[in-house]
């Protein structure tokens, strides 16, 4: 698809294969990335504690942006071109970040796994920072922000979030003073370094794949993901709920 270079990847190598009932099969590479498959539809995803409990309190705000990065596509080519590029393919597959995870996630029959492969290095080593993408989000929430309030259904939910993460401001529905606060900049950089070594990625393969035929793929994408050997997990920020008996 043009996504990325091949010729740029350094490819890791299967350091272990095992073989289990009912298809099932074990495949840990040299990059820390260990990879699960079992029988059923074809979705390759993928998990590591960590996520933006990393970010301190102080900084919640200025990078509250970090998760809605994979949604404003991949290097130059922004969404829509992209849901274009990959039309009459089954591919599709997309980095994810939230309160305590990062990884990925897709779908793909047994053929076009190759491309929804190369989605999943994409997003982790060649981000989208998208400014017109940024303000049109930002502007949206802004209008929706404005009548939030009339709906009873956004108050209910206001309401539970307070009692169930102790008014936690992490938790808090964002005003438009927040919004003004957060930085496309220091979001962006929060979620390069979340995806810029992929140490301790677990994959998970719901497929009727060979396993001859997806091994040197893995290798190849899976394998290539920048890695650093280091250890990640994710941050108790204190987020409980309210004790005793709450009336609102």
């Amino acid at each position: 698809l043009g996504l990325i270079s091949l010729s740029a990847m350094e490819a890791g190598r299967t350091i272990f294969l095992g073989s289990y009932t009912q298809g099932e099969f074990e495949v840990l590479l040299d990059r820390s990335v260990e990879l699960f498959q079992q029988h059923g539809l074809g979705r390759p995803t993928s998990f590591r504690p960590g996520g933006t409990s990393l970010i301190s309190d102080n900084d919640y705000k200025a990078m509250n942006y970090a998760g809605n990065i994979p949604g404003d596509g991949i290097g130059e080519f922004e969404v829509t071109t992209l849901r274009k590029m990959l039309a009459g393919t089954t591919a599709g597959a997309s980095s994810y970040l939230n309160e305590l995870y990062e990884g990925f996630s897709g779908s793909a029959s047994p053929k076009d796994l190759e491309t929804a492969l190369q989605l999943v290095y994409a997003y982790a080593t060649n981000p989208r920072k998208d400014p017109v993408a940024f303000k049109k989000t930002m502007d949206d929430y802004k209008v929706f922000l404005q009548n939030a309030d009339d709906a009873p259904d956004n108050v209910f939910g206001d309401t539970i979030a307070a009692v169930f993460s102790s008014n936690n401001p992490r938790e808090k529905k964002p005003t438009v003073a927040d919004l003004d606060q957060i930085s496309l900049d220091r979001s962006f950089e929060f979620y390069k370094s979340r995806f810029a070594d992929a140490s301790g990625q677990t994959f998970i393969f719901v497929g009727n794949f060979d396993v001859a035929q997806v091994t040197p793929l893995l290798e190849t994408y899976l394998g290539g993901l920048p890695s650093a050997n280091g250890t990640s997990k994710f941050v108790d920020r204190g987020v409980r709920p309210l004790t005793g008996n709450t009336t609102r």
